[in-house]
């Protein structure tokens, strides 16, 4: 059945939802964009969280009704987490432009 609800989420009652869910593994737009039209019906907010095991809490995740959702993004640092995209030496980068993660 749950695999059943992947292919064909239409034929199962999800009124509900009010929130949905990405841990683990980045999700790319294309996913997000499904998940948010045929999970969440176009109006669930999408919590696509950064985090890991080491940092024992959420780094980086939208708040919903507060942070404008971006398919593919986990959009900002939560208050007090300080993050920026640096070049191989350590020099930030403009935004836009792609990097290394450093929190």
């Amino acid at each position: 059945a749950d695999a059943d609800a992947a292919v064909h989420p239409d034929r199962y009652d999800l009124s509900s939802l009010r929130l949905l869910g990405s841990v683990g593994e980045p999700i790319n737009p294309e996913a997000w964009m499904w998940y948010y039209k045929n999970i969440g019906r176009n109006v669930c907010p999408i919590v696509d969280t950064f985090w890991q095991t080491e940092t024992g809490g959420h780094m980086m995740t939208p708040l919903p009704g507060a942070t404008p959702l971006v398919p593919g993004s986990c959009t900002l640092p939560l208050p007090g987490i300080m993050a920026a995209i640096v070049d191989e030496t350590g020099n930030e980068l403009p935004n836009g432009q792609g990097g290394i993660l450093v929190v």
